[in-house]
């Protein structure tokens, strides 16, 4: 099975499932914040019946979506991947509709090579409120 991470949507997770060979996608959307990625995948995993280990290649959709949402579904893609020694690919979410035209393209990459996040516009740090420094105390 193929596992698709999909983090476009903000407080949104949207989790795709299918087989190497192709076919269709079972797509499992959450209305969860990003740091419940993990607790999701197991989800997916549970309804279908999958192990960790049936997981034979990790898509995941990047240029659009949060800076946070876009790292974190990278990392676990890349860890899951380095750990597994399976095929990853990164996915501009424009080609999501021809995702299926991808699949061969996934396992072609070599394994434990890693994913580089692409983002959807310049990075916005702001400074904290608890440390901006009062200049009047």
């Amino acid at each position: 099975m193929i596992l698709i991470i999909n983090p476009s949507q903000k407080e949104h997770i949207s989790l795709g499932l299918c087989a190497k060979t192709g076919g269709g996608i079972s797509w499992h959307a959450y209305a969860e914040p990003n740091r419940e990625l993990l607790s999701c995948i197991w989800d997916v995993l549970a309804l279908h019946s999958l192990d960790k280990k049936d997981i034979q290649g990790i898509i995941v959709v990047v240029g659009a979506g949060s800076f946070t949402s876009t790292r974190i579904a990278v990392t676990v893609a890349n860890t899951w991947g380095f750990a597994e020694r399976i095929p990853l690919l990164a996915l501009e979410c424009k080609n999501l509709p021809n995702i299926q035209h991808t699949i061969p393209l996934l396992f072609s990459q070599q394994k434990r090579r890693f994913l580089s996040a692409t983002y959807s516009g310049e990075p916005n740090i702001t400074q904290s409120k608890k440390s901006k420094v009062n200049p009047n105390t």
